[in-house]
């Protein structure tokens, strides 16, 4: 997405590239922070350590 908000929409005005960017901030954010609790990866750990929120 950064390269569609600064390379394709180079010349357009800001209002074009805004969702591009907006995406690429968006999708940096959870690579840096992860999905928290409600990943896959956490209810997967929740269920081996013996939660409740395991279906068996």
């Amino acid at each position: 997405m950064l390269v569609a908000g600064l390379m394709q929409h180079a010349a357009d005005p800001f209002g074009k590239k805004e969702k591009a960017l907006l995406y690429f901030a968006i999708s940096i954010l959870f690579l840096l922070v992860g999905s928290g609790r409600y990943g896959l990866d956490s209810a997967e750990v929740r269920c081996l350590i013996g939660g409740n929120s395991c279906k068996e």
